[in-house]
């Protein structure tokens, strides 16, 4: 189902991907070097963008649209069969499974991150999840239109599957029982599980993770939201791609 994104940066991500892109509006107002870029690429496709009133815009986008919205196909994310069946094999594939993470903004974040590291894709639960959609590619910075984001009912489904295709399974946890990720060695192909900030994972997914892994931090200081904890597994997992354990801070 076609759904309206908007922002700049989103609708020039879009544009920039392989996602149908249906039509473009740009306020009458717009002008400046991102709309130029916007104009060019839309031009590529064979689009021709659409002068919009700032209040026509603002009757098909929410929030901050900055001018321009766009409408586009395939936002919904594909089905974990489809997902796992055209993963990349090889060593170096790492994926990431999001348990409990409602927030848009949180959600985008975490995608925006999976594909500035080069994770292969982010599972989300049929519930319990934002819907991917205009706030979450808004949070992304339009890096969710370069992702691959698939959705099932059951997330411990789909770590059996993972593990059954050889994957290694990693969850993110601040317990006492956790290794630090200093000394964890990252195997390949990897996926790696994290929860809700404020819950963390469920016990029944702990469960069925391989290894937990912490990341230390200074006494006394909050914990990393799922996003900032997602950037640092991703990068780990990205240099020590192939296997190995890093050289970074004891666990304080």
């Amino acid at each position: 189902m076609a759904e309206w994104i908007y922002g700049r940066q989103s609708v020039r991500e879009a544009l920039r991907s392989e996602r149908r892109v249906r039509k473009v509006l740009i306020s009458t107002e717009g002008q400046g070097p991102e709309i130029s870029q916007i104009l060019d690429l839309a031009g590529r496709r064979g689009l021709s963008c659409e002068r919009a009133s700032l209040a026509m815009i603002g009757r098909v986008a929410q929030g901050n649209h900055q001018g321009v919205a766009a409408l586009l196909d395939d936002i919904a994310p594909e089905t974990f069969r489809n997902f796992l069946s055209g993963l990349p094999p090889g060593p170096g594939t790492f994926v990431c499974l999001l348990d409990d993470v409602q927030d848009p903004q949180n959600l985008g974040a975490v995608i925006r991150a999976a594909v500035c590291f080069g994770c292969a894709g982010v599972v989300i639960p049929k519930h319990h999840s934002a819907p991917l959609g205009a706030a979450v590619m808004k949070a992304s910075s339009g890096a969710l239109a370069h992702a691959r984001v698939a959705e099932i009912a059951n997330l411990g489904v789909a770590l059996r599957d993972l593990h059954e295709a050889g994957f290694w399974v990693m969850g993110a946890d601040a317990g006492a029982g956790s290794e630090p990720i200093s000394k964890t060695e990252f195997r390949s192909p990897l996926a790696i599980v994290l929860g809700n900030e404020h819950r963390g994972i469920k016990p029944i997914l702990k469960k069925l993770c391989d290894r937990l892994v912490s990341i230390p931090a200074m006494k006394d200081v909050a914990s990393l939201n799922v996003s900032q904890a997602a950037s640092v597994f991703f990068y780990e997992a990205r240099l020590r791609g192939a296997g190995g354990r890093g050289s970074g801070p004891e666990e304080i």
